[in-house]
């Protein structure tokens, strides 16, 4: 598909695990790249972006071993890179150094898990630790009040902080080769849009995700109709212009 000039000011970074019926629909919001899997990580998460990136605000922070064709192209949409400090390793917790979530007011994460150029980056915000280190996977913010959620703990201490958090168990979102995969790695937002690679219908509880994005005034944009699948989240960066 041809992608026009207004299309072309954004970049979508999906997962290979997201199904090929997504694409269309993604391609008419930008220019969409699949992260193929690196041998980095093991199977599947290997693929999964919301593993190797974090962005700032300041900086894409990217773990060693990133492929170089999303770097070249987060780089080309006008994003400084920075690479951190902290390779990956082959199994959890050492996985989820770059697995934050950022807001305005917030660094989320497991104290002791976060690379150190994010820690660098993001010193004028709150760290708010969470016992699960895989925390993009597991939370979605919608914006710094509000967030989804597949984890109760994270839950619990983001009410604390007079949040608005809506949990959704997870068991039954696809992750190949795992009984189930997480809430958040089957999501990602551009503006007031909220994507996900499958239907709410086959989400416990999914109606309440319904009404809890379009109270919040997003627009809910499911990919396909069928399960939801972890592909480690949706990325969407909109072109930076020199000077702005």
């Amino acid at each position: 598909m041809k992608i026009s000039q207004e299309e072309n000011s954004v970049l979508i970074i999906a997962g290979n695990d997201l199904p090929a019926e997504a694409d269309q629909i993604l391609q008419s919001y930008g220019e969409l790249i699949r992260f193929n899997a690196s041998p980095m990580a093991y199977p599947p998460i290997g693929s999964h972006p919301d593993v190797f990136l974090c962005n700032t605000g300041r900086y894409v922070v990217y773990a060693p071993g990133t492929p170089a064709y999303v770097l070249n192209a987060i780089s080309d949409y006008g994003f400084p890179l920075k690479i951190g400090k902290r390779s990956l390793g082959n199994q959890y917790p050492s996985t989820a150094a770059y697995n934050c979530v950022i807001t305005n007011d917030f660094l989320i994460h497991k104290e002791g898990c976060t690379d150190k150029s994010i820690l660098e980056d993001c010193q004028s915000l709150q760290f708010v630790s969470v016992n699960q280190a895989y925390t993009r996977c597991s939370l979605l913010a919608l914006n710094e009040r509000n967030f989804i959620t597949s984890d109760r703990r994270i839950e619990k201490v983001l009410k604390a902080l007079q949040c608005e958090v809506l949990y959704l168990p997870s068991d039954d979102v696809v992750l190949p080769d795992y009984p189930h995969g997480f809430i958040g790695g089957c999501m990602g937002i551009l503006g007031n849009r909220i994507f996900t690679t499958g239907s709410f219908n086959g989400i416990k509880d999914g109606y309440l995700a319904r009404a809890f994005i379009k109270d919040r005034g997003f627009e809910l944009i499911e990919l396909t109709k069928g399960s939801m699948i972890d592909v480690g989240g949706i990325f969407f960066f909109t072109r930076r212009v020199s000077g702005k």
